[in-house]
C-alpha cells in the first residue's frame, strides 16, 4: 500500500477576480502543452506591461469523465491595471481548500492524481470535484520552484461507490 500524502494545511481561500487564458485539454495533452502556456501567458503579461510581482495562478476546472477540463493560467490584476481584452475573467471560488506544497518535477496529471487519491484525509473533509483545483505560483516563479496546490474540499461523507465519484467529475 502506498504512503498517504499529508496536506500541508487546510485553509479558507478567499474569492478573487482572476483574469487568463483557457484551453481545453486532455489529461493526457497537459504535460505537453503546460510550458508553452505558461510561457504565452507570462508574454502576454509582459506586453500589458503587467508585472508578474505577484502570485499567478493555474486553474483546473470542469473535468468530464471522457478526460478533457479547463486549464487556466491567470493573475489576479491589481486596481488601476487595465485589463487586456484577450484575458477573460474567471472568478476564483472562496472556499475550504486542502494545500500541499510540491516541486512540479512530475507531470500535473500525476501530482493532482496523487494528491487526490492518496491524501490523508483530514477528518469530516472530502473532495469537492465540482470546484477548480487551484496552482500558485510565488512571484517570479520558475519551474525549479515549489508550486501550491490547493484541492477544495467540504465537509461530508465518503462515497462507498466510487462509480458515484465519476459522476461529479461531469
Amino acid at each position: 500500500m502506498e504512503k498517504k500524502v499529508q496536506l500541508d494545511a487546510v485553509e479558507n481561500l478567499p474569492t478573487k477576480a482572476l483574469f487568463g487564458y483557457c484551453s481545453i485539454l486532455s489529461v493526457s495533452e497537459v504535460g505537453r502543452y503546460y510550458d508553452f502556456l505558461w510561457y504565452k501567458f507570462i508574454e502576454r503579461l509582459t506586453l500589458a506591461n503587467i508585472s508578474q510581482d505577484r502570485e499567478l495562478y493555474g486553474v483546473c476546472a470542469n473535468l468530464s469523465r471522457s478526460g478533457f477540463f479547463e486549464y487556466w493560467t491567470a493573475i489576479e490584476i491589481r486596481s488601476g491595471e487595465e485589463v487586456p481584452e484577450d484575458l477573460i475573467d474567471i472568478p476564483m471560488v472562496a472556499g475550504t481548500y486542502g494545500s500541499k506544497v510540491e516541486r512540479p518535477d512530475t507531470p500535473l496529471p500525476l501530482i493532482y492524481g496523487k494528491l487526490s487519491e492518496q491524501w490523508e484525509r483530514p477528518s469530516d473533509y472530502v473532495l469537492n470535484w465540482r470546484q477548480p483545483f487551484y496552482e500558485l505560483y510565488k512571484p517570479n516563479w520558475s519551474n525549479r520552484r515549489a508550486v501550491k496546490f490547493c484541492l477544495p474540499l467540504f465537509v461530508g461523507f465518503e462515497l462507498a461507490d466510487k462509480s458515484l465519484s465519476s459522476e461529479l467529475t461531469t
